[in-house]
Parts: structure tokens; sequence; C-alpha cells
């Protein structure tokens, strides 16, 4: 297995098709009506949202990211078997905006690894706050475990500026 940048050529449809599905799949999409709060635990009637409008919207944050951010490929043999996209927001704060590992290739510790080549890349010191941007099931635990903050708002490169 060898960790490899991105390419386009040879990794967009993967990370692409990858993260639409994957993050269609998590609590905060909803294409379904019903929805659990999250901070009072209700399930209630909520409009689900569209599909063809999540995924153009999303394939847009992808776009976004990608092009400013690390983009790190996990290869094994030239199977494309996972990815991380993260970069250094603050001169105290990484945001790590997305890690996927095939299913079939969870619980090898291949997601830690991966995180751990990004945050190698970007310099990573003990001073360094990590805030993620996109929760997703697979790595909820180990991103509490890490103390790491769900703050959505680093997605934008604008706030990069105004809250740093």
């Amino acid at each position: 297995m060898k960790v490899v940048p991105y390419n386009a050529e040879a990794h967009e449809r993967f990370v692409y098709g990858s993260w639409l599905q994957s993050y269609a799949d998590t609590p905060h999409v909803a294409f379904t009506p019903r929805m659990t709060c999250i901070a009072c635990g209700e399930r209630s009637e909520v409009p689900g949202l569209p599909p063809d409008l999540y995924y153009a919207y999303q394939r847009a944050i992808i776009a976004d990211l990608i092009g400013r951010a690390v983009t790190i490929v996990l290869e094994d043999d030239g199977l494309l078997m996972g990815f991380v996209v993260g970069e250094r927001v603050g001169p105290e704060r990484i945001a790590l905006h997305y890690v996927f590992v095939k299913p079939r290739d969870r619980e090898e510790g291949l997601g830690g690894e991966l995180i751990e080549a990004l945050l190698t890349r970007l310099n990573r010191t003990s001073a360094d706050t990590v805030s993620v941007t996109h929760e997703q099931p697979p790595f909820w635990t180990f991103t509490r475990r890490m103390g790491w903050r769900y703050e959505p708002r680093w997605l934008s490169a604008r706030n990069h500026e105004e809250m740093t």
C-alpha cells in the first residue's frame, strides 16, 4: 500500500463518487422526510433534501476543496482504497474535510494512516487544533476520541481570513 498525492486524471472519479455516495448516506443529508433533532432527539416531519440539489451542491463543495486543499489517496497495486482531504486554515488550525475508506477495507487502521499522512504533510504541531467539516458515521468515534470538533464553518475559504 502507498499514499499518493491526488491526480485528477487517475483519482477524480473515485474521489467524487465515493464522497458523494458515502456522505449522502449520513444523517446530515436527509433524502427521507423524517429526521431526528440532534439537540432534543425528537423525530419530526421535515422535507428531505432533493437528491439532485444535494449532488449539485456537494459536487461544487468537493471541487472547491480539492482545488485548494491537500488531497491524498491510498492505493494498493493500482486499486484505490481511500482518500483524505484537509488543509491548514490558520496558524494553529487544520481542517479535516473528508476521510473515506472503502467499506471492505475499514477496521484495518487505513483511515488513521491517511489522516496521519495528511497531518504530516500539513506540518502538524502539538499546538494545532484539528476541526472536522464533514461528519460521517465511520469516523465519529475516531474524531471524538481524538478531541476533534465538528466545525463546518471551515468549509468556506472566506472564513479562513475572517476567523483566524
